[in-house]
């Protein structure tokens, strides 16, 4: 519903305006009735109705003035004036700051509602034509996003273009600059704290407001992959100065907007230049490449791209020995032996003298590799496991930071896993001895319990002795003589009605299994109670 207010220094008028007006027929809420156009100012403030009725003269501040202070705070604001015949020229005047109407003293009914209801037509249109035009703008906007998303999945993907005519037909643009280069953003959360996913939204959409701003001026796509914006810069080779001074104020605006958040911060990663459409797809490496730098140099910063290539068949010879020093520390299932697989990885990178880039590299083959590991080995892990953690490693600020996380990732999950994995071992086996307690009475087999525990009676034989420290035979026998041990306490029974309650139809066989057991005969053990 719109809210009226109303501002008349004559109390008798503003509730006569208030009584003459069909609040419900026109769909208006009433908001209040001020006696001063400073009262009614701050009203005004408070609730920003939509639209304000006022009377012409009025103590403090007139309704003129009143006027002219709220339409040029909020202009969304319809003002109604109300005058007497002496004071029309004010509201001729009035009418200049775009009052939609002035109704003279005394108000006539229709008139006032006649008024109102244009006043609520002309809003109700424009909020019609606002959300429509929003709409537009967000399709759009949308649609440019997955032209960008597509066109940037292409170039990263080795797969160019031809020419600049087929590269703005694709993304949607119109670049006409004979430049390119490749900038990463990237919102980093620190490690070490947990932050809702509420929070890296709005920071992350803060720093694309701050994009947007900033870079207002220059021609670019973007693609936001979560806390990482990829930008393509295109300009004229003499508006490079310009376009380098668009992206620092953007990083300082950024890193200025971080310095509310503790654990956040932004890091900038920027290629070289290139004056070829086939080589775009290189300087998104190098941006990426260049970000990743922050591991050496620190977050916060705009790290150029410098060149450090490793041969193929080294990089092979790396990736083989990682796979091999993880599964190594893995096979024991022991955090220890994990935590020394990781730190060997890590010593053997630096002696190594890898990038940054491959350091980054190294965390996420890991990951992948224990996934992978822990799926051959029958272990519940789900397969996107090693893609959900991409995010926290590429917020590393340092190696040392990236080796902590990784290994306290890689054992906590290690131990999760195994503790499923000894929970599903021993369920079978939770499984038959409950089935033996309930079942004491009747005739049981190995093969029974077995079957009932879905494992075949050797396997099932050398499980249950490997978890009950007991084979089956005996372990049944205790799970009776316990049962028969409570009837001697609790009831009147005879012995024999007692090992026929507890599986032994012979009397004397039952009184000599319970003797060997518990080291007396059953009425030695009845008149301990009794």
């Amino acid at each position: 519903m719109l809210k009226v207010l109303i501002a008349d220094d004559e109390p008798r008028v503003g509730q006569l305006v208030k009584h003459l007006i069909h609040w419900d027929e026109l769909g208006l809420s009433f908001v209040d009735i001020c006696r001063d156009g400073r009262t009614a100012l701050e009203r005004i403030e408070q609730e920003q109705p939509e639209i304000v009725i006022t009377d012409i003269r009025m103590p403090v501040l007139t309704g003129l003035e009143l006027v002219q202070q709220v339409t040029e705070r909020f202009p969304q604001t319809r003002f109604v004036v109300i005058s007497g015949y002496r004071y029309f020229e004010y509201a001729q005047k009035a009418l200049k700051y775009g009052v939609e109407d002035y109704l003279l003293k005394p108000i006539d009914e229709e008139e006032l509602n006649r008024t109102l209801k244009k006043i609520c037509d002309a809003l109700q249109t424009t909020a019609v034509h606002r959300a429509q035009m929003e709409k537009y703008e967000k399709n759009y906007e949308n649609s440019q996003k997955l032209l960008s998303r597509d066109v940037m999945a292409r170039l990263k993907a080795g797969d160019g273009f031809a020419g600049l005519p087929e590269f703005n037909a694709a993304a949607g643009v119109e670049f006409t600059g004979d430049c390119f280069m490749a900038v990463v953003l990237r919102v980093n959360s620190s490690l070490l704290q947990q932050a809702s996913a509420e929070e890296e939204r709005l920071v992350t959409e803060k720093v694309q407001a701050n994009i947007k701003k900033s870079l207002g001026g220059q021609m670019y796509i973007s693609c936001t992959d979560g806390h990482t914006t990829t930008l393509l810069l295109n300009f004229d080779s003499e508006a490079y100065a310009k376009t380098g001074e668009a992206l620092h104020a953007c990083r300082e605006s950024c890193r200025s907007y971080m310095n509310n958040y503790a654990h956040y911060t932004v890091s900038m990663g920027q290629s070289e230049r290139c004056t070829e459409v086939a080589q775009i797809g290189a300087l998104l490496q190098q941006a990426d490449r260049a970000e990743c730098r922050k591991l050496f140099e620190g977050s916060g910063m705009c790290l150029k791209y410098q060149a450090e290539e490793r041969p193929d068949a080294a990089r092979k010879a790396w990736q083989n020995k990682v796979r091999s020093l993880l599964e190594k520390g893995m096979e024991p299932m022991q955090r220890t032996a994990l935590q020394q697989a990781v730190d060997a990885i890590f010593d053997s990178a630096g002696a190594a003298g890898l990038a940054a880039w491959e350091y980054f590299d190294t965390a996420e083959q890991c990951l992948r590799d224990f996934c992978a590991w822990s799926l051959g080995h029958g272990m519940e892990i789900r397969r996107d496991w090693a893609d959900s953690k991409r995010e926290k490693v590429r917020s590393a600020a340092s190696v040392h930071q990236l080796a902590q996380w990784l290994a306290a990732t890689l054992c906590a999950k290690q131990e999760e896993l195994y503790a499923q994995r000894v929970h599903a071992e021993e369920y079978p086996i939770r499984l038959a001895i409950e089935y033996m307690k309930k079942h004491y009475a009747e005739k049981i087999t190995l093969e029974d319990v077995a079957a009932h525990s879905g494992f075949n009676p050797t396997y099932f034989s050398e499980k249950f002795k490997e978890k009950t420290g007991k084979n089956f035979t005996d372990f049944l026998t205790e799970v009776r003589m316990e049962a028969a041990k409570e009837l001697l306490r609790d009831s009147r029974k005879t012995i024999g009605q007692i090992g026929d309650a507890v599986g032994y139809k012979d009397a004397k066989y039952f009184s000599q299994q319970f003797t060997k057991c518990v080291g007396m005969k059953p009425t030695e053990y009845r008149k301990l109670y009794y």
